[in-house]
C-alpha cells in the first residue's frame, strides 16, 4: 500500500474508554447536594442544586458564538461550577480555581456508572510509541473531567500530545479542532489517520480536513452510530485493537519484526 500514517489520532469516549455517565439522573444529584453541604453549602434539596446546573449550563452554551447548537466551539464547565458554589452560599474568596475543579470532579463522580479503558487501550498506544509513531489525543470533552480520568484509567502518559475541546474552545467535526492537532506533529492532514466511533465528529470531521478515519464500533445503531461507516477507510466490530494494529502496520509496510510485536503486546483471545 502507498499510504503512510506519520501519526494516528484518537477520539476517547468510547474509543479508548469505556463510559456510561448519567449527569441527568436523580442519584446524581442527590449524590453532589451530599457532597455540596458536606463542604458548607446552605443547599435546601438536590433538585435545587439540577436547577441551578441546568441554569448554569444552559448560559454557557448559549454563549458559544453559534449558541447551544454550535458543532465548531466548545464552553468551559468551570464556571458552572462557580456558579453552583456562590449559589450555595459561597464567597468569591472561597471559590478558588481548586475548589471549583473539586466541585467538577465530585459532580463527574456522581453521575458516573461505568469508565474504564478498553481492553488493550494502553497496550495499543504502547504498541504505536514502539513503532515510533506519534499519537495525538483529540477529544470533545471537559479537561476537569477528562484529566483525571486519563490518570484514573492508565492513559494519562500514553499520547505524544493531549488536546481536550474545553482547553481549546473549538471541537470536532469543526476543522480548527484537527489542524491544531495536525500543527502539533507537523504533518500533512493525508499522512494521519484519525481512529474514532462517532460517524460525524471523527470520520466525517476528519474527512472534512482530508485525513483518513478508522472507525470502531461501539455504540449500538439505536444510539445514532451505524455498524460500517461509508466514509471510513476501515470499520472495526467493538475496540478492536489487534486488527487496527494490523491496518497500520499493512499500510506503513512495517517490517516482519515489527509485525510480529502485534502479538506480544496485542496478542489473539
Amino acid at each position: 500500500m502507498d499510504k503512510h500514517y506519520k501519526a494516528i489520532f484518537f477520539d476517547l469516549y468510547g474509543t479508548l474508554i469505556d463510559v456510561w455517565t448519567e449527569e441527568e439522573a436523580d442519584l446524581t444529584f442527590e449524590t453532589f447536594f451530599a457532597w455540596l453541604n458536606s463542604q458548607g453549602a446552605q443547599f435546601s434539596t438536590p433538585e435545587e442544586v439540577h436547577n441551578v446546573y441546568s441554569q448554569a449550563l444552559a448560559q454557557v452554551q448559549a454563549a458559544l458564538p453559534g449558541g447551544k447548537e454550535d458543532l465548531d466551539h466548545e464552553f468551559d464547565v468551570a464556571p458552572v461550577f462557580a456558579r453552583i458554589l456562590r449559589a450555595g452560599g459561597f464567597g468569591d474568596s472561597q471559590i478558588s480555581e481548586k475548589f471549583v475543579a473539586r466541585a467538577a470532579w465530585n459532580f463527574r463522580m456522581a453521575s458516573n456508572r461505568r469508565m474504564r479503558a478498553f481492553p488493550g487501550a494502553a497496550k495499543l498506544l504502547a504498541l504505536l510509541k514502539a513503532w515510533e509513531i506519534p499519537t495525538v489525543l483529540v477529544s470533545n470533552a471537559q479537561a476537569l473531567y477528562t484529566r483525571p480520568e486519563l490518570e484514573e484509567c492508565g492513559l494519562a502518559h500514553s499520547f505524544t500530545h493531549i488536546l481536550i475541546s474545553s482547553e481549546q474552545g473549538v471541537r470536532k467535526p469543526g476543522k480548527q479542532f484537527f489542524q491544531r492537532a495536525l500543527q502539533l506533529v507537523q504533518c500533512q492532514s493525508e499522512s494521519v489517520l484519525m481512529v474514532g466511533n462517532e460517524e460525524l465528529n471523527d470520520i466525517v470531521g476528519a474527512k472534512k480536513v482530508g485525513m483518513d478515519a478508522a472507525y470502531l464500533q461501539t455504540l449500538k445503531p439505536e444510539w445514532g452510530q451505524p455498524y460500517i461507516s461509508p466514509t471510513a477507510v476501515m470499520s472495526f466490530a467493538g475496540a478492536d485493537y489487534r486488527n487496527l494494529a494490523f491496518f497500520i502496520a499493512r499500510c506503513n509496510e512495517l517490517s516482519d519484526e515489527q509485525v510480529a510485536m502485534i502479538d506480544e503486546y496485542l496478542p489473539h483471545n
